[in-house]
C-alpha cells in the first residue's frame, strides 16, 4: 500500500485565500467577486475529485479559463499526484481529506493543557476505552464485511441489476449502463476508475462478478472485512495502576520531573492550536442570502 500527500480541503482553502487576495479585492462593492470565487472553488474541487484523466483535463481547462493567469500560476506549482484522484499513484480507499490530526486534537480535549505525563496518561485511558468499545462492537457483527461496506456492496449490486453484461474472455467483461465500461477481474480494474481509486468493487465490477457467478467477497480488499477489523482491536491496552508505586515516598518524588522555573507572560495563556503556514479559517457564510461576512442572525439583506 502506497500513501502520498492528500489534502484537497487544505488546498481549496489556500486557493480561496489567493482568490480573495487577487480576484475578489478587485470587485469589493459587487457580487462579481463572490460569484467568481464560488465558480473557481467548485472547479478546483472537480479537478481534485475527478476519477479519470480526461475528466480532470476538462475541469482543469475550464478552471484556467475562469480563473485567468492568477489561478493558472497557482495551479502550475501544485503536483497533481498530491491532490487529484486521477493522478494519485497509491491507494486512497476513498479518503480525500487530512482531517485525522484535527479529529485527534479535538478528541483529546482537556488533556491538551496538561503536563506531558498526565497528557500521555489521559490519551492512554481514552485509547484503552476506545479499543475496548470497538472490540465489543465488532464481536456483534455477523456480516463478512464491516456493516457500512456490506451495505455499500449490495447497493452496488442492486444498482446494476438491470444492466447488460457481455463476456469478452474469462476475466474481461463489458458492462452496458448509461455508457459502456470494460472490467478486468484479474487486474481488478474498471475503465470508470472507481474500483482502482477506492480498492472496492464499483457498480460495474459487481455486475460483472455476478454475471460470472463468482463471489463478490473474493474481490474486496481484506481491509474492509470484519475479521480484519477485529484483528486491529483484539489486543487490549492494559491499565497502569498507581498502587504499589509508593505514592508520597521519597523514591516517587525523586522521579517527578518538575516544570522549569519561568516567568508567567502577561495575558491569558493561549488555548487554540497554532495553525500551519497556508492554513486559513473557512469564511463565515450566511444561510439566508449566501453572502460571506455575516450569519443568518445578523443578515440585513432584502429578500
Amino acid at each position: 500500500m502506497q500513501w502520498g500527500l492528500c489534502f484537497p480541503d487544505g488546498l481549496i482553502l489556500t486557493c480561496y485565500y489567493h482568490l480573495k487576495q487577487n480576484l475578489i479585492s478587485k470587485h469589493p462593492k459587487s457580487g462579481y467577486g463572490k460569484l467568481l470565487q464560488d465558480r473557481v472553488i467548485n472547479l478546483f474541487s472537480r479537478c481534485a475529485y475527478a476519477v479519470t484523466e480526461e475528466e480532470f483535463t476538462v475541469a482543469m481547462e475550464e478552471l484556467v479559463i475562469v480563473g485567468s493567469s492568477k489561478v493558472k500560476t497557482f495551479i502550475s506549482n501544485l503536483s497533481r499526484d498530491h491532490y487529484a484522484n486521477a493522478y494519485f499513484k497509491g491507494m486512497r480507499y476513498g479518503e480525500m481529506a487530512n482531517s485525522l490530526a484535527e479529529s485527534f486534537n479535538n478528541w483529546v480535549g482537556v488533556f491538551r493543557d496538561l503536563p506531558v505525563l498526565p497528557l500521555i496518561e489521559g490519551i492512554r485511558q481514552k485509547l484503552m476505552v476506545l479499543n475496548s468499545q470497538r472490540r465489543i462492537e465488532a464481536d456483534k457483527w455477523t456480516t463478512i464485511l464491516c456493516p457500512e461496506m456490506e451495505t455499500r456492496l449490495w447497493e452496488n449490486a442492486e444498482a446494476g441489476r438491470t444492466w447488460v453484461v457481455r463476456c469478452s474472455s474469462f476475466i474481461v467483461f463489458e458492462v452496458f449502463a448509461d455508457y459502456s465500461v470494460m472490467i478486468d477481474l484479474e487486474q481488478r480494474t474498471c475503465s470508470c476508475c472507481l474500483w482502482q481509486i477506492d480498492s472496492f468493487p464499483c457498480t460495474h465490477a459487481v455486475a460483472a462478478i455476478l454475471a460470472k457467478k463468482d463471489s463478490v467477497y473474493d474481490y474486496v480488499e481484506c481491509y474492509y472485512r470484519t475479521d480484519f477489523f477485529r484483528k486491529a482491536y483484539e489486543s487490549p491496552i492494559f491499565p497502569i495502576p498507581d498502587i504499589g508505586k509508593g505514592v508520597g515516598s521519597n523514591s516517587f518524588a525523586a522521579g517527578v520531573v518538575l516544570p522549569p522555573i519561568t516567568k508567567r507572560p502577561a495575558g491569558r495563556p493561549p488555548t487554540k492550536r497554532i495553525k500551519a503556514f497556508g492554513e486559513f479559517k473557512r469564511p463565515l457564510k450566511c444561510s439566508r442570502c449566501s453572502v460571506t461576512g455575516h450569519n443568518r442572525k445578523t443578515c440585513k439583506a432584502v429578500m
